[in-house]
C-alpha cells in the first residue's frame, strides 16, 4: 500500500481555500507516526481548517495523545465503524472488535470535543430487539451522529461467494447497503420499517 507523504498533503492543504476537509483514508490513525508528522507540519505552517476522518476504534485508543493534538488544529468529526452492539456477530465477518474498545474510542473523541459519527450494521437475522438495542446503545454512548447499513454481500467479496445462493434479488441497484438482499428473520417489509424508524429516531 502506498501513501502520499505528509509534506505533499500539507502542501495541498495550504494551497486550497476550502475550510472543511474530509480525509478519505479508511483508517487515518492506523499509521500514527505519519499522522504525527502531518500534524507537526500543519501546526508549524499555521494552517487553519476543520477536518473529518475515518478511523477504527482500536486505532483511536492506541494514540489518544495524537487525537488530542489533532483536535487542537481542527479535527471535528471521526467516522467510527462500531458495526454491532453484540460484537460476537462480527466474528463470521472476521472483524476483531469488542464493545470496550468501541466505548473507549468514543470517550477519547468526546473528551477532546470531537464528534464521533458511529456506523452500525443490521444483519439479516436482526430482530426487533436488535433494532431497539442499537438505539439504546446510542443513548448510552451519547452519540448524536449515526448511520446504519444492511449487511450486503457485495459482488466479488468473499461474503458474496459464500452466500450467493441465498440472495433474494439480482437487481444490483439494491446492493447499496440500505436494502436487505438476503432472507431476513423479520418479514422484509417489517425489517425495512424498523430500519426507517431507526434512522428517524437517530
Amino acid at each position: 500500500m502506498k501513501f502520499r507523504s505528509p509534506q505533499l498533503v500539507a502542501d495541498e492543504l495550504a494551497a486550497i481555500d476550502e475550510d472543511f476537509v474530509l480525509f478519505c483514508d479508511d483508517n487515518v490513525f492506523f499509521d500514527s507516526e505519519r499522522m504525527a508528522t502531518l500534524y507537526r507540519l500543519l501546526k508549524e505552517r499555521n494552517i487553519k481548517k476543520e477536518y473529518s476522518f475515518y478511523s477504527r476504534p482500536e486505532a483511536i485508543i492506541k494514540c489518544p495523545d495524537l487525537v488530542e493534538k489533532w483536535a487542537e488544529i481542527g479535527l471535528r468529526f471521526v467516522f467510527l465503524g462500531i458495526e454491532a452492539v453484540d460484537t460476537e456477530k462480527l466474528i463470521p465477518l472476521k472483524k476483531r472488535m469488542d464493545s470496550r474498545t468501541n466505548e473507549e474510542a468514543v470517550r477519547i473523541l468526546k473528551r477532546n470535543g470531537i464528534d464521533p459519527i458511529v456506523a452500525f450494521m443490521l444483519f439479516p437475522e436482526s430482530s426487533k430487539r436488535d433494532f431497539d438495542q442499537i438505539y439504546d446503545y446510542m443513548e448510552e454512548l451519547r452519540v448524536y451522529y449515526s448511520e446504519f447499513s444492511v449487511l450486503t454481500p457485495l459482488p466479488g467479496s468473499d461474503l458474496y461467494w459464500e452466500r450467493k445462493e441465498e440472495l433474494t434479488t439480482e437487481n444490483y441497484e439494491l446492493f447499496d447497503n440500505l436494502h436487505p438482499v438476503l432472507p431476513t428473520r423479520l418479514e422484509q417489509r417489517e425489517f425495512c420499517k424498523h430500519l426507517a424508524r431507526l434512522w428517524i429516531r437517530a
